[in-house]
């Protein structure tokens, strides 16, 4: 739609073409609400839903099988209780909550004509700033109807053509150029500080546990999915050594330093300027930069 609308715009009469699969080819004239300044920039959000895990019911006679311990501080004694929602923390529950995420976007995009996408419990929303509005209460008048709840941070943040979803940024700035259009995907800021702060009080210390690589490893492995290069495989390997090792280990050595030859964090952590992909000549083909 965002094509269209800078296509009519540029056309000086308003007029568009689409071109179907059939080998028709619609043509039209751009609706007056569409031809406001900027009326065809893309802008995005993100719904984080509330308590996700416990939105999902356990359905009674599977109780049995979802069963945590707690230790009673008055009595001292372990006592079991039976979950009447997902249990947080279960790999099962992941896959659960995820066909649940996945029917929630089908139904969206398929039912209601809602271009969304969804990472676990947060539901993005890319639309161009003409309609997007109407689009994100229809979201929101969708999941209400369908008896799920969302987290009101998320409802009062508004669209914006640079938007963050689970720690990773989207800048739609530039998704709409004509000649050169293009996406940029990071690491946000926060999330960025974060890790450096992580891997240096780690280096300061010089003691790393084999839980603690492992959740560094995690942490790691997913900021370094959203730039281009394998800058950090190097700290992943040595890290998942650690995280397999029983015995006491330096901290220099779980993270590769010998190897790698100064701190990662300078390499997987740290903002650098983007870098973008060779893309399809014409104006229709895109490209994504992750920085």
């Amino acid at each position: 739609m965002a094509q269209l609308i800078h296509q009519a715009k540029h056309d000086g009469e308003w007029r568009f073409s689409v071109a179907l699969s059939t080998g028709e080819e619609l043509r039209g004239v751009l609706h007056p609400g569409f031809r406001k300044e900027e009326s065809h920039r893309l802008v995005g959000k993100c719904l984080d839903l509330e308590s996700a895990y416990r939105q999902l019911a356990v359905r009674p006679s599977q109780r049995h099988l979802a069963i945590f311990s707690l230790k009673n501080p008055v009595s001292g004694q372990v006592e079991f209780f039976e979950c009447n929602a997902l249990p947080f923390g279960a790999s099962a529950a992941v896959h659960g909550f995820n066909r649940a995420a996945m029917a929630l976007e089908k139904i969206m995009m398929s039912m209601f004509g809602i271009p969304c996408t969804h990472y676990f419990d947060d539901f993005s929303f890319i639309a161009p700033a003409a309609v997007a509005e109407p689009v994100l209460e229809l979201a929101q008048e969708v999941l209400d109807l369908l008896g799920w709840e969302v987290k009101g941070e998320t409802k009062d943040v508004l669209l914006d053509a640079c938007f963050t979803a689970l720690g990773v940024s989207f800048d739609l700035r530039r998704a709409t150029d004509y000649r050169h259009p293009c996406l940029v995907v990071s690491n946000t800021e926060n999330r960025v500080k974060e890790l450096t702060k992580t891997i240096c009080d780690f280096l300061k210390s010089g003691k790393m546990s084999a839980a603690e690589a492992a959740q560094l490893r995690g942490r790691l492995v997913f900021a370094n999915s959203q730039f281009f290069g394998k800058l950090g495989a190097m700290a992943y390997h040595y890290l998942g050594k650690r995280a397999h090792f029983a015995g006491p280990a330096r901290c220099r050595a779980a993270l590769g330093l010998g190897l790698v030859g100064r701190p990662p964090r300078q390499d997987a952590c740290e903002t650098r300027p983007p870098r973008g992909s060779q893309a399809a000549a014409g104006p229709l083909h895109g490209r994504v930069l992750r920085t």
